[in-house]
């Protein structure tokens, strides 16, 4: 206010001004009412445009934005949440399309999630902006698997057969494989020998439990038959001989004949 006689109480503090609309822009119309007020405000008048121009600008609540974790199943993606705060009561604003990516596909604790698309939507948003950050902390942890070792048996004397296995709880990604070979107790007399993991392994992308199996050893009993000398009587029409020799003849075919079981020495 100009031009008051000095001593006057005057003021403009019954001016009011108000924005046509709540919703935020750039050189909006503010109406212009009201008047002066103080003990001498009668003696004065006030020439007050209708409106003036101001603006209203755009709200930018803070986000928190989490990024779920997941077991290693072979992929980047994952799931997560962001939540606006200080939004204007009564106001509807939401947040969608926004993606959540793991840096790369392998398990760890503390993994960069890459955070992309967000935008805002409700019928309220074109006052608002958005700010969230562009990556957030999780973890991606590693997968169960379980193994067991097929117990094997062999003869004395032969080759070992191939050490496998089977998984019996939880299952390989696509596209990944055990490696390494297990490996056996070293023997080869009868009796049991565990069959140990060895230098299998399914990577640092899972946790893998194993359980031992057994190797049997034993004798064949095609070959370990005791090697034996049958007496049988000479034939009546044979005679003795009348002086010892060096030695006697014998026909093996002749003696087993027909009996399988015997073995000629």
């Amino acid at each position: 206010l100009n031009r008051i006689v000095s001593g006057d109480s005057v003021s403009s503090g019954g001016i009011t001004f108000t924005f046509a609309d709540k919703n935020a822009g750039t050189g909006k119309a503010v109406a212009v009412g009201g008047g002066l007020s103080g003990a001498d405000a009668g003696n004065y008048t006030v020439n007050l445009p209708a409106s003036v121009l101001a603006d209203i600008l755009k709200k930018s609540p803070p986000a928190t934005v989490t990024a779920n974790g997941k077991p290693y199943d072979g992929s980047t993606a994952t799931s997560g949440t962001v939540s606006l705060n200080g939004v204007v009561a009564g106001d509807a604003v939401g947040t969608a399309g926004t993606s959540f990516t793991f840096a790369d596909k392998n398990a760890g604790t503390g993994k960069t999630v890459n955070v992309a698309g967000t935008t805002l939507t409700g019928a309220d948003s074109g006052n608002y902006t958005l700010t969230i950050p562009a990556s957030v902390l999780a973890d991606i942890a590693k997968r169960g698997l379980s193994v067991n070792a097929d117990d094997k048996a062999k003869y004395t004397g032969e080759v070992d057969p191939a050490l496998t296995y089977t998984i019996t709880l939880g299952s390989l990604v696509a596209g990944d494989q055990l490696s390494g070979l297990l490996a056996r107790t070293a023997g080869e007399g009868p009796g049991d020998y565990a069959i140990g993991q060895g230098s299998l392994s399914a990577g640092s992308n899972y946790t893998l439990t194993f359980t031992p199996g057994t190797l049997t050893i034993t004798v064949n009993p095609a070959t370990s038959q005791p090697q034996t000398l049958r007496a049988v009587p000479l034939p009546s029409g044979i005679q003795a001989p009348s002086s010892a020799g060096p030695g006697i003849s014998i026909d093996a075919n002749a003696l087993c004949a027909e009996d399988t079981s015997c073995v000629a020495n």
